[in-house]
């Protein structure tokens, strides 16, 4: 038998119930446990996620809860804080500070400042390794992979390249990618031993990225087209470029949903999102949101995508499955990197 909270429970029964919270459906798991005596007790747990904001304008991060859509807190940081990283607990987030040559490691559970991190060579692009013992920080002016422990918060490897690089994304073998808007190509990078396990041209200029969640590669924007680029790549065989084309202006950011069957684009210059099919790679959808959208980011779920508008200081929330945006919420100024996190609450409903 199982014990609940102070007494034994003799049965028990678990069912899912729906609640509308604004345009927001949430889902709530319910256990109601019996005693002996027959009391009757009922515990919920309801699933939200916390959206982490980067205002570049603003010098802060804001903290948006999902189920009440607005901001719970603002964060404040140093000045121009640009892209985020978030560990898998939810425990540290790490945001760069190109103009300042910060990196800020956020203790998110105490929502404060943990330290910072003072390097010349105007960090941009971060991302967490698999190991969450590692991240790795693309130092722009200075050519350079930094590759920092979050957690002793010391640098552990920096890693001289022969272009700047700017944005990254790990792998699960310890590569990570890297791209160069002095390049059209893309690099592997091994992280322990700083070689380059592979360098894969193509015919645009690669900006932003993210790694396929099945392993059969990344997807990629072109900085100079409307176009993005699957890799397909596996170690030791040749990679295969694809073009996929794409209606938007100036795709910017992307991000691949937790299944990889949805590959998400912000468009910088046509205030929208394209949806693309990842297993046909063509373009599903377009759905409209704020001005000059930056990064996007999917609930674990896969049901909700977050962008971040830097000109209308806001983030548009939108329902994945139906594909159209069901709300926005103002947060800084100059809103551009965002990071989410998906909680559960227990608490007694009756």
């Amino acid at each position: 038998m199982d014990k609940y909270f102070g007494f034994r429970a003799v049965k028990s029964i678990m069912w899912i119930k729906t609640f509308n919270v604004g345009k927001m459906v949430v889902a709530v798991l319910v256990l109601a446990a019996y005693s002996a005596s027959g009391e009757r007790k009922i515990w919920a747990q309801e699933k939200k996620s916390v959206v982490y904001v980067a205002n570049e304008g603003s010098a802060s991060v804001s903290v948006i809860d999902s189920v009440a859509m607005r901001v719970v807190a603002a964060l404040t940081v140093d000045a121009g804080p640009h892209n985020l990283a978030l560990s898998s607990d939810g425990s540290i987030l790490l945001v760069t500070h190109p103009s300042e040559d910060k990196l800020t490691i956020l203790d998110i559970n105490a929502r404060k400042v943990k330290t910072k991190i003072s390097f010349p060579g105007k960090p941009h692009g971060v991302a967490f390794g698999y190991d969450v013992k590692s991240a790795y920080v693309s130092y722009e002016s200075s050519s350079r992979l930094v590759v920092i422990d979050p957690n002793t918060e010391k640098v552990r490897r920096q890693i001289t390249l022969d272009r700047p690089p700017h944005n990254v994304a790990a792998t699960r073998n310890g590569g990570v990618w890297v791209t160069s808007l002095a390049s059209p190509a893309l690099w592997l990078v091994d992280a322990k031993t700083g070689r380059i396990r592979a360098q894969i041209p193509t015919k645009g200029v690669p900006h932003d990225l993210a790694v396929d969640p099945n392993g059969k590669g990344l997807w990629v924007t072109d900085w100079r087209s409307s176009n993005i680029f699957f890799i397909e790549y596996a170690e030791g065989a040749i990679p295969r470029v694809i073009q996929v084309g794409t209606s938007g202006k100036v795709p910017h950011h992307l991000v691949v949903t937790p299944d990889g069957k949805g590959v998400w684009i912000s468009n910088h210059h046509s205030d929208d999102v394209t949806v693309v099919d990842g297993v046909s790679r063509k373009e599903f959808t377009r759905i409209s949101v704020g001005k000059r959208p930056h990064h996007v980011a999917i609930s674990s779920d896969g049901k909700h995508a977050y962008v971040a508008n830097s000109e209308s200081n806001d983030v548009t929330i939108i329902d994945a499955i139906g594909k159209k945006a069901i709300g926005r919420v103002s947060v800084g100024k100059k809103p551009h990197g965002i990071a989410i996190h998906d909680q559960r609450r227990t608490f007694k409903s009756q």
